[in-house]
């Protein structure tokens, strides 16, 4: 049988964000993605994260309506709705395979979009500014500290600093307070730092889609 027209977009998509030419710039994003296979008997974490979607009347009195959906298949669903002039707003949390997939294909998103967010905010790889992409009004990026109680204990005789990673598939840490840190009167208290990505699409007279990376809340 041939493939679907939506499932073959979607696996061009996906050898997008395994290709060596995005590895060139997003090495240790591409090493993550290829840890991820999508099929669901077999990775679960290649389902990782959620989603939704505002979409906003024409009138900006009214409401927006809010769908959430708790995995890629019921995205792909609602992305099939055909309708008029659309006003969206998409949230994702988390970089997942299925979910980048999903949404990359359908909505036209640049794979490096979703590896330029992948790196801790606290690491030498992360820039403020997106090395393909330079209009501040379709594309930016807010990154931002959190603090939160929590504690990291050390491991004897391991002199080097303790951090925690999150259980998520995008490069996010907890660090614990010590002497140099402002918080460092509190043990008890953790940072995190994360990153806000925003990209716009204009689809047409009267139409647009936004799309918004945002922190995830999964932990190991």
């Amino acid at each position: 049988m041939p493939s679907s027209p939506s499932k073959t977009k979607e696996d061009e998509y996906e050898t997008h964000l395994r290709s060596e030419n995005l590895a060139r710039y997003f090495p240790r994003f591409v090493e993550q993605v290829k840890l991820q296979r999508g099929d669901k008997m077999y990775d679960q974490s290649a389902n990782w994260g959620r989603s939704c979607v505002f979409e906003f009347p024409e009138k900006g009195e009214q409401e927006a309506k809010v769908t959430e959906f708790s995995n890629p298949n019921r995205l792909r669903d609602h992305l099939y709705i055909q309708g008029g002039p659309s006003r969206r707003l998409w949230l994702l949390e988390d970089l997942s395979l299925n979910w980048m997939t999903v949404l990359g294909a359908h909505l036209r998103i640049p794979p490096s979009f979703f590896a330029f967010h992948w790196a801790d905010s606290s690491g030498a790889e992360f820039n403020d500014r997106h090395p393909f992409f330079s209009d501040p009004e379709r594309q930016f990026l807010l990154k931002y500290p959190r603090f939160r109680k929590g504690r990291v204990n050390l491991v004897n005789g391991d002199s080097r600093d303790a951090y925690l990673a999150m259980k998520c598939n995008a490069e996010r840490c907890f660090f614990p307070s010590t002497g140099e840190d402002p918080t460092f009167e509190d043990p008890d208290v953790c940072r995190t730092y994360h990153k806000l990505s925003f990209r716009s699409n204009q689809l047409g007279p009267g139409t647009w889609d936004g799309k918004c990376s945002f922190p995830v809340s999964k932990l190991v």
